[in-house]
C-alpha cells in the first residue's frame, strides 16, 4: 500500500486502492515527472497549445473568430494556472509559471486588436 495519498491520484480515482505498481496508471507517471522532471513534460504541453492553436488557425483562417479562439484558449490556461499557484515542487511551480505566459501570449493578440479598432474607430469619428 502506497503512504502518500498525493502520488498516484488517477490510480486511486480509477483502480481503488492500490497495492502492487502495476495498479499504477500511466498518468501518474506523467504526474510524477511533472513534479520533479518537468522539463519534458513542459516541452509535451507547449507542443500541444501549439496544436490547439494551428487547429484553430486551419479551422478560423485568420479572423475574428480565431482571436477568440486563441483567447478563450488563453483564459483557461491562465485558470489552469491558477489552481497551480501554491505549488510544492519545483516542477508545479515551472507548469504554474508556463501556464500563466502561454495563456497570457494568447490573450495579447486580442488585446491589441481590440485598442486598435478602438483608436481606428475614435479617428473616424
Amino acid at each position: 500500500m502506497f503512504r502518500n495519498e498525493y502520488a498516484i491520484p488517477f490510480s486511486k480515482l480509477i483502480n481503488g486502492e492500490v497495492t502492487n505498481a502495476t495498479d499504477i496508471v500511466v498518468l501518474d507517471y506523467f504526474v510524477y515527472a511533472t513534479k520533479f522532471y518537468p522539463t519534458f513534460p513542459i516541452i509535451m504541453t507547449l507542443s500541444g497549445i501549439d496544436l490547439l492553436v494551428l487547429i484553430g488557425y486551419f479551422i478560423f483562417r485568420m479572423s475574428r473568430k480565431f482571436i477568440s479562439y486563441t483567447f478563450i484558449i488563453g483564459i483557461l490556461l491562465v485558470l489552469l494556472s491558477t489552481s497551480l499557484i501554491n505549488p510544492r515542487t519545483s516542477g508545479g511551480k515551472s507548469f504554474f509559471y508556463t501556464f500563466l505566459v502561454s495563456g497570457l501570449c494568447l490573450i495579447i493578440p486580442l488585446i491589441i486588436d481590440f485598442v486598435s479598432s478602438f483608436k481606428n474607430n475614435r479617428h473616424t469619428a
